[in-house]
């Protein structure tokens, strides 16, 4: 006999362990979130999320002007990956036991989405003017942290199939 168990909790249908993106943050120049989604409830409240975000970005705040403008490391028990854009920064976080270079794949594959969707200007405003998109992309990517996508062209392409 075949046995399926799924979890009850409707919001978070896969357990912590196999989700290997628990956060993704988008934050400004001065650190606070443009937008954020966490697929765990390592940060339960507001408060702790943004304590969170404040650390991240003191610590591994990407460089701007340089070309490779990629930050990677640990910060308490989380890998963090972050990469630049003009005034702003987009940061993935996963547990210390992931493997970075799946993080750093995934990141890339939806900044290089992020780049084509904004034309190359990947600036807070210009997401701002496209959040419902910046949304979906969110979710293209991953299923509440499980990858399901990391390669730009298709990203863009089921964004906008959802938008038509």
């Amino acid at each position: 006999a075949l046995l399926l168990q799924f979890d009850s909790h409707p919001t978070m249908p896969y357990s912590d362990s196999i989700k290997v993106i628990r956060g993704i943050l988008i934050l400004d120049e001065e650190g606070n979130a443009i937008t954020k989604k966490y697929y765990t409830n390592d940060f339960p409240t507001a408060e702790a999320q943004q304590t969170f975000e404040q650390k991240i970005f003191k610590k591994y705040k990407p460089n701007t002007t340089k070309d490779d403008n990629t930050t990677i490391g640990i910060l308490d028990r989380y890998i963090v990956v972050g990469k630049a854009g003009s005034d702003c920064f987009v940061f993935f976080y996963g547990s210390e036991n992931e493997n970075e270079m799946i993080l750093l794949t995934a990141m890339d594959g939806f900044f290089e989405a992020l780049k084509l969707m904004l034309k190359d200007k990947v600036e807070r405003n210009e997401m701002l003017k496209k959040m419902p998109s910046l949304f979906l992309l969110m979710d293209e990517l991953c299923d509440t942290g499980v990858l399901k996508e990391i390669d730009a062209g298709v990203l863009l392409r089921n964004v906008e199939m959802r938008l038509k």
